[in-house]
């Protein structure tokens, strides 16, 4: 069979390229084509190419991996924002680990919560954390924001692309956090704490992706 490596075309005495062949006179993670069978357990069979090792993934834009943080109904006490993010807190105790599988690549947040403030004509924020760092750009209220004239339920529908530029294998631990220009308690999926009329499911799904 014939192996194209970076442009080159090499005829192998075999029916079958194997990770270890390859990577033996390659660089990891080396762009792989094939006329033949190719059969090895980190061969990516969609994309036909050779991976060094199943951490790491050579195709950018591919997901990696999904994780899900459900929320139900919850209700948080907040003092007035002031401009300081200080005043945020977190909601209830919600927070999720992900644990990247690749080097500096990204996570897709998509958000869908309802949230409601206990009072009138004010701001209501919500931001995410990502183990000490806020994931809004700096800077900013948040990555949702809103001005409302009266205390009516509003959709969060957020979807973002956060860059930590970490290392592979590194635990990112997210929390939803949320604010309010005015103190006042704020209310996520439900219209009220325990109030049964207006439940609702909200989720935040993360999704890696390759850098």
């Amino acid at each position: 069979m014939s192996v194209t490596i970076n442009g080159t075309t090499n005829t192998v005495g075999a029916t079958t390229v194997n990770a270890t062949t390859v990577n033996a006179t390659t660089s990891a993670n080396t762009n792989v084509t094939a006329t033949g069978t190719v059969t090895a357990a980190n061969v990516d069979a969609t994309t036909k190419y050779v991976y060094a090792d199943d951490s790491e993934a050579s195709v950018s834009g591919k997901v990696l991996q999904v994780v899900s943080l459900p929320i139900s109904d919850t209700t948080v006490a907040v003092p007035d924002y002031s401009n300081n993010k200080t005043n945020f807190r977190q909601i209830g105790t919600y927070t999720v680990d992900l644990v990247t599988k690749s080097a500096n690549s990204r996570i897709l947040l998509l958000t869908n919560l309802v949230i409601r403030v206990s009072t009138t004509s004010t701001h209501s924020y919500y931001d995410m954390k990502c183990n000490s760092d806020w994931v809004s750009a700096s800077g900013q209220d948040g990555l949702f924001a809103i001005y409302d004239e009266s205390p009516w339920a509003t959709s969060v529908g957020v979807s973002y692309i956060y860059s930590p530029s970490v290392a592979a294998g590194t635990t990112l631990t997210f929390t939803p956090w949320v604010g309010c220009w005015a103190a006042c308690n704020v209310t996520v999926c439900s219209y009220g704490s325990g109030n049964t009329n207006q439940q609702n499911s909200g989720q935040i799904s993360f999704m890696e992706i390759s850098a």
